[in-house]
């Protein structure tokens, strides 16, 4: 015996999305030289991997001024508005 109109009724376990602010990429710059680019690495990361990292990006692009800073999220308007760019590591 077939049933037809028959409905079945499931639950997505994903849930209820919220709605989520989409914004575009910054755009790449043009060059590195005299740019000031600010590096910032999470407090909870061992100084054996940021100090030889700091290192080499400073001698692989010397035209590049650099702020190097370990702290966590928000960074400061102020301290973001004098760079061109951020580097922002995360690691534990």
């Amino acid at each position: 015996m077939v049933t037809k109109d028959r409905i079945y009724k499931c639950l997505n376990p994903i849930g209820i999305q919220d709605p989520v602010d989409l914004y575009p990429l910054a755009p790449r710059l043009d060059r590195l030289d005299g740019k000031t680019i600010m590096f910032n690495m999470m407090v909870n990361v061992e100084q054996e991997f940021l100090t030889p990292l700091e290192k080499m990006l400073r001698s692989n692009y010397p035209e590049v001024n650099w702020i190097f800073r370990e702290s966590g999220p928000p960074i400061p308007d102020e301290e973001l508005s004098n760079t061109d760019a951020l580097i922002q590591g995360v690691a534990f």
